[in-house]
């Protein structure tokens, strides 16, 4: 993102902030039913040009909100519980009745999740699969979501956006592959 900026002529008035679904998922939850996804805010680090240093500077941080954020989930989750209608639902619908999300900053710049793929290899019709393409939701007021599957030994990437404000997906794209290939080839 802070080269498909720089290469835009944008300016980067301050970091770039992810939203990060999460799973809260408590421990023994394994059996219940539905989603338990709750999520945090994670900075990019656009500031540091170095990919490895970046990388390094989102890891740490957010190993720490991860923790922070699954428990406050957890909690408010169980308080949610005992009320019919949630607070959060009808805190969004009145968002929603005022126009609220199209008139408020949004709180992330994009989308992104990372998803385990499946522990064992995967078969159709008598093939084994050997790749997956994830794609991730567009919501609210995010224009890009980027979504990595771990599959095999491959992380897969997958991107969706707004074709009008980000008529340059492709772009983004390759610069992800370049940067991904430096990360590699440092790791080595």
């Amino acid at each position: 993102m802070r080269r498909l900026l720089a290469a835009r002529g944008e300016e980067i008035p301050r970091d770039l902030i992810a939203f990060v679904p999460i799973n809260v998922r408590g421990d023994g939850d394994a059996a219940a039913m539905g989603n338990q996804i709750s999520g945090m805010l994670v900075a990019l680090h656009t500031d540091i040009d170095d990919p490895v240093e970046r990388l390094r500077a989102i890891a740490q941080d957010s190993a720490k909100t991860v923790a922070c954020s699954a428990i406050t989930a957890r909690r408010c989750s169980r308080r949610y519980r005992a009320f019919s209608v949630p607070p959060r639902c009808r805190s969004g619908q009145m968002f929603d009745a005022f126009g609220l999300f199209d008139r408020l900053p949004p709180m992330a710049n994009l989308m992104l999740s990372s998803v385990p793929g499946p522990p064992i290899p995967l078969w159709l019709s008598g093939h084994r699969v050997v790749s997956a393409a994830p794609v991730g939701p567009l919501l609210g007021p995010f224009s890009l979501n980027v979504t990595v599957l771990g599959f095999e030994q491959n992380l897969e990437f997958g991107m969706l956006a707004c074709a009008q404000t980000m008529p340059d997906l492709a772009t983004l794209r390759d610069y992800l592959k370049e940067e991904a290939s430096r990360l590699i080839d440092t790791a080595v």
